[in-house]
């Protein structure tokens, strides 16, 4: 946003110091970023940008509509941010890393609004097949004419303008909120070692499937696959039994999912806790539940 400054662009959102104090990791959500600061000296060392999750690629996923009345976890010519909320640093093997739960956020204020349905924008999408793994142009060209952007497929995905244009001003990929995921970063370097792709969607859909992406306030099915769906929205690590296991709480959906992190870089799916009672669909949550 031109007129912004740094303080309302980067609105830090988290924050993490090692085990010796000698770095702090703050979580940048909006601009997608984690800044690393020098704690002895109060200078930054970097502000890295977390970049892009490609949702063409086969262990990259999502059920992207909440019009289409079913289960529908594919692959799509989506460019995601990471944008992580909350976030953790654990030391294994001797060796730093920081978990992120990859939220996701629009910047969404009165006076400016960068969010907007793909559906919304169709005349100014140009989808080129360089900015994705997973798909060549032929096979770009035939999803907008088989209806990419209906709303049983990416008309209602919550999209982001914030991105740059082509030199005819349009956008050559769907940018959308959140990695769906929780992912662990290499905290010398703040490379991406470890993303959990689509997994939390495909158990939910296997552990709840009749409240596939629900919302908090009410029992739904699918309501938020077009925005964030189940939100990660926290990470915490912790040592059980001599073993560490990373903690992501999902906002939406109000679970909690259970990764061993014995190897840092393949946490491994150990289980899904979840104190919420469904008790219907449409009917919204009360205390009881």
């Amino acid at each position: 946003h031109p007129d912004s400054t740094y303080a309302e662009d980067l609105e830090p959102e988290y924050i993490v110091v090692d085990g010796t104090s000698q770095f702090g990791y703050v979580v940048l959500q909006e601009a997608n970023a984690i800044a690393k600061l020098d704690i002895q000296t109060g200078e930054f060392l970097t502000v890295k940008s977390l970049g892009y999750k490609d949702y063409s690629l086969p262990e990259n996923k999502l059920d992207a509509s909440d019009k289409d009345d079913e289960i529908n976890i594919r692959n799509w010519p989506v460019l995601s941010l990471y944008q992580p909320d909350g976030m953790d640093i654990v030391e294994i093997n001797g060796k730093n890393y920081l978990l992120t739960a990859n939220e996701g956020d629009a910047q969404d204020w009165d006076g400016f609004s960068e969010e907007k349905c793909v559906k919304k924008l169709v005349d100014d999408y140009q989808l080129n097949a360089d900015l994705f793994q997973g798909y060549n142009q032929e096979e770009l060209d035939k999803m907008v004419e088989e209806g990419l952007f209906d709303d049983e497929q990416l008309g209602r995905l919550k999209t982001s303008t914030s991105h740059p244009t082509n030199a005819d001003g349009k956008y050559e990929a769907i940018y959308g909120y959140g990695g769906r995921s929780f992912s662990v970063w290499d905290a010398e370097t703040l490379e991406l070692v470890y993303d959990s792709g689509s997994e939390f969607e495909e158990l939910i859909a296997e552990i709840e499937p009749e409240y596939f992406n629900s919302n908090n306030d009410e029992d739904t099915f699918e309501t938020r696959s077009d925005d964030k769906g189940i939100e990660p929205e926290s990470v915490i690590s912790g040592e059980v039994n001599g073993k560490t296991y990373a903690f992501t709480g999902l906002e939406r959906q109000g679970g909690i999912m259970v990764y061993d992190m014995s190897n840092p870089t393949s946490p491994i799916f150990d289980s899904y806790f979840t104190s919420r009672v469904f008790q219907g669909l449409d009917l919204d949550v009360t205390p009881a539940s």
